[in-house]
């Protein structure tokens, strides 16, 4: 027999996939989306992404901030939408230059920045 808070955790991860199921099987049937594949497409598109420059060293600061003023031209240049970049600290001696931006351009961005890792926001 299942305990109770056990029964209560199985159920809800069961229910997490099944709701997102149910969800794209209703707005599939709203017929204004072709395929799942367009639905999920779309989905995705508006996802955030955060690609990021770890730098390390004595003068990390002045680097992560002239690193991002190159990124916000290039921004700029390419005329992104809903893109944006800015540096944190981490430690006095680490810093992250990061890109965030939209699932779009993603690819276009890793492709020309090569940033040294991403993660989703």
């Amino acid at each position: 027999m299942i305990a109770p808070q056990e029964a209560w955790l199985l159920f809800f991860r069961i229910s997490l996939s099944r709701i997102k199921q149910l969800l794209i099987l209703i707005i599939l049937s709203d017929k204004k989306y072709k395929s799942k594949r367009s639905f999920i497409f779309e989905i995705m598109s508006d996802e955030k992404i955060k690609l990021i420059w770890d730098l390390r060293s004595i003068d990390a600061k002045e680097v992560a901030e002239h690193h991002v003023k190159h990124v916000r031209e290039y921004i700029e240049a390419k005329g992104l939408e809903n893109t944006t970049a800015d540096c944190d600290e981490i430690f006095p001696h680490y810093y992250l230059a990061y890109i965030l931006t939209t699932k779009n351009y993603m690819i276009q961005l890793r492709d020309d920045l090569k940033p040294h890792r991403g993660e989703y926001v």
